[in-house]
């Protein structure tokens, strides 16, 4: 819920309630969404299920040393550097990385946070940390390819699409061991314990890059929906 006054979760709840008990066939973005909707609404629910993950664009893959170079000169970045990409509303928690990057205290290391809105002009920003409020759509994946990591300590994501186009680049992951995280993290990188000295140490130690994991592309999410979509219709 965040920030939303009484009235507005109490609005959000009816409006699931109803969508979810009239649906013919629910579409959850995970297994941990899915596993969400059996523990609230029940198993009536939970039998119209199907788990259809997200996409990423086929732009997304590893980027050679020239594109790299290019992006983080036009953005100013010098590496080593964790990204962060996302909003920095509550769940973000994003207070919680900068200070695990704080504690870190590294004078090579630089934080990058690609975030906007009110929650981010709210932030506290400390020495070697860098915010870009902006970023082409373009530039993503030459900007996770020479990252060291993308690091999260988000506290809920129904899938955490930065994770999976990271992934594509060969960009490692660290975040926090709670819950999608394992399913969409998988063997793309390493998970922590929900504290802030835990994630320090993750930092401390970042996993390898690699040459990136299969990508699975909109194209196979929009076959996969359109069938739902026929099947609930039948």
């Amino acid at each position: 819920p965040n920030e939303a006054p009484l009235w507005k979760r109490m609005a959000y709840r009816r409006v699931m309630h109803h969508t979810v008990t009239h649906a013919r066939a629910l579409i959850a973005v995970s297994r941990f969404v899915a596993g969400e909707i059996r523990e609230t609404y029940g198993q009536r629910a939970f039998l119209k299920v199907t788990v259809i993950h997200d996409g990423v664009d086929p732009r997304f893959s590893r980027r050679s040393p020239s594109e790299q170079e290019d992006v983080l000169r036009k953005y100013d970045i010098r590496p080593p550097f964790f990204l962060y990409v996302g909003n920095a509303k509550e769940h973000k928690n994003v207070p919680m990385l900068i200070h695990a990057f704080q504690n870190l205290r590294s004078s090579e290391r630089t934080l990058v946070l690609v975030t906007s809105g009110r929650e981010a002009d709210g932030l506290t920003m400390g020495e070697n940390i860098r915010r870009l409020s902006h970023v082409a759509e373009d530039d993503f994946p030459a900007l996770y390819s020479a990252a060291e990591t993308l690091v999260t300590a988000s506290r809920y994501e129904g899938f955490c699409l930065p994770i999976a186009e990271a992934r594509a680049c060969g960009c490692p992951v660290i975040a926090l061991n709670i819950g999608v995280m394992p399913e969409v993290v998988g063997e793309g990188g390493i998970l922590v314990d929900f504290t802030g000295e835990a994630l320090t140490r993750g930092l401390q130690s970042p996993p390898p890059s690699f040459c990136g994991l299969q990508r699975r592309l909109w194209e196979k999410v929009a076959e996969e929906t359109a069938q739902c979509l026929l099947t609930a219709r039948s």
